[in-house]
């Protein structure tokens, strides 16, 4: 539209409609575009901020989910700590229990060394007293044997005696003496006295 310095309007002319309808046109093109291009605008800022809000989302489920591990962790860790002062207090009553065996065994190592000891003694007491015994029951044997040397000499001896009274009393029996003399020789070799030669006649 063009304008004057006069305060009246003129009539508009066909070409100044027509470009006027141009830059309208125009204008409602651009107005469109613009239009068309700031919804695609809003749809990227919506998307944007739909995925922004998904992202926060998936922050917060990976921020409890740490939370959730962290407190995992923390018992975890508690059970562990539990755990292993449990081992160590059962290692502690294992150490003492072995030491306790330890110094049982020792003591009764030391008690079978003492009775060992002991016995060795007895042991090579007793073996004294068997060479003792051995040498009593050697000269035991050797007063038997000379007193049983003894006795078979007697023996021998009285079987001497016997045989020659019994060859006494037959020669005086076989003798040409009286019966009263042979009787008299009898006693008398008997009683053991020695018969003179002339009570032989």
């Amino acid at each position: 539209m063009s304008t004057t310095n006069n305060k009246e309007k003129k009539p508009l002319q066909d070409e100044e409609i027509l470009e006027l309808q141009n830059e309208i046109k125009k204008a409602k093109q651009e107005f469109k575009q613009a239009k068309h291009e700031n919804e695609g605008m809003i749809n990227e800022i919506n998307s944007v901020i739909n995925s922004s809000k998904e992202v926060q989302r998936h922050l917060l489920k990976k921020e409890k989910q740490k939370e959730e591990i962290v407190k995992q962790s923390e018992h975890i860790k508690e059970s562990l700590i539990d755990e292993i002062n449990s081992l160590l207090q059962s290692t502690k009553e294992l150490k003492k229990n072995l030491h306790e065996k330890k110094q049982k065994k020792e003591e009764k190592i030391h008690k079978i060394e003492h009775e060992k000891e002991i016995l060795t003694l007895e042991i090579g007491h007793l073996l004294l007293s068997a060479e003792e015994i051995k040498k009593d029951l050697t000269k035991i044997n050797q007063k038997k044997e000379h007193q049983i040397e003894i006795l078979q000499k007697q023996i021998n001896e009285t079987d001497q005696d016997i045989k020659n009274t019994i060859l006494g009393i037959k020669e005086v029996l076989e003798g040409n003496l009286s019966t009263e003399k042979k009787l008299n020789i009898l006693r008398t070799k008997l009683s053991g006295k020695n018969i003179e030669p002339e009570n032989m006649k």
